[in-house]
This record gives structure tokens, C-alpha cells and sequence, in this order.
């Protein structure tokens, strides 16, 4: 009789184990606790993913505010605004700048000295429309980079959405199991 019980128990428990591992596999997932600790980990990372994008886009424009707002481009205010550390590896914009301070060295080395050119100076008018050109594009450039910043953001918050909604199923999923 023990031997019968013994033999129906083993097949139970390979047929139950043979449901859990199909289960598992339909379902992507080695363990619903385990997937949980993934997803809630994934969250906190996102979250202060999120959290770091916001206080960027609000620096930079902040800066950007402040630049717009002086008369002309502040140099002090551009300089905060370029050694930004995510602006910084922006190709564009470091052309932009590096050009920028290129007008503005020619610009003083034709203004200052014993043999200085006057603001009338065609040279002088030339390079101060230079510089002014320079400076918008770099200010659309700054803008440009805040827009992608915005994108990333929407992305993130997406992702995010995602992560939170699988969250919500797996108690489901663990009942199941």
C-alpha cells in the first residue's frame, strides 16, 4: 500500500513540477519575488534617472534664462552655461563655443593694443556680426539640447509606466504559480 501511495506521490509531484517549470517558461520568469526585487530595483534607478534629468533641465534653463535676460551674451553666464557637464559633450556645441571664443580673441586682439581698430572698423563690424551670430546659434543649440533632454524624460517616464504596470501583474502571477 506504501509503495502504491509512494509511486502515486512521486508522479503527482513530477507532473506539478513539470506545470511549474512550463508555467515559469510561458511566463518569462524564474520566480515572481525574485522578478519583483528586478522590477523594483529597475524603478528606483528610473526614478533617479528622472530625478537627475529634472534638476538638469532645470539648471540649464536657469542659465539659459539668465543669459537671454543680460544685455547681449554675459561671458561669465555663457561660460557657467558651456562647462555644464551634460552641455560639455555636446559636438555642437562645443564647435559653437570654441568658434565663439575665436571671434571674440580676434575681436580684442584687433581692439586693444598700441595699433587698435575703432568699433567702425570693418574688420571690428564684421567680427561683432560674427559674434552675435554665433551666439544665437549657440543659445538655439542650448535650447536644442533642453528639447532632447524633455525627449529622454518622456522615454524614461514611459519605461517607467512599464516597469510599474508588470509590477502590478506579477502578484497575479504569483497565485498562479
Amino acid at each position: 500500500f506504501l509503495e502504491d501511495q509512494l509511486r502515486e506521490v512521486t508522479a503527482e509531484l513530477g507532473r506539478s513540477e513539470a506545470a511549474l517549470t512550463d508555467f515559469r517558461s510561458r511566463e518569462q520568469l524564474f520566480s515572481p519575488r525574485e522578478k519583483f526585487q528586478a522590477q523594483q530595483s529597475s524603478l528606483a534607478t528610473l526614478d533617479m534617472r528622472l530625478g537627475e534629468l529634472d534638476a538638469d533641465r532645470r539648471m540649464y534653463q536657469s542659465l539659459l534664462a539668465n543669459l537671454q535676460d543680460s544685455t547681449g551674451a554675459n561671458a561669465d553666464e555663457l561660460r557657467a552655461l558651456i562647462t555644464a557637464p551634460d552641455i560639455t559633450t555636446n559636438p555642437v556645441i562645443s564647435q559653437l563655443y570654441t568658434q565663439l571664443t575665436q571671434y571674440q580673441s580676434t575681436r580684442d586682439s584687433l581692439t586693444t593694443g598700441k595699433w587698435r581698430s575703432t568699433s567702425t572698423n570693418p574688420d571690428v563690424a564684421r567680427l561683432d556680426q560674427l559674434i552675435a551670430g554665433n551666439q544665437q546659434r549657440l543659445v538655439s543649440a542650448i535650447r536644442g539640447h533642453i528639447v532632447t533632454m524633455d525627449a529622454r524624460h518622456e522615454a524614461l517616464a514611459g519605461i517607467r509606466k512599464n516597469n510599474a504596470d508588470a509590477i502590478a501583474q506579477l502578484p497575479r502571477a504569483e497565485s498562479a504559480e
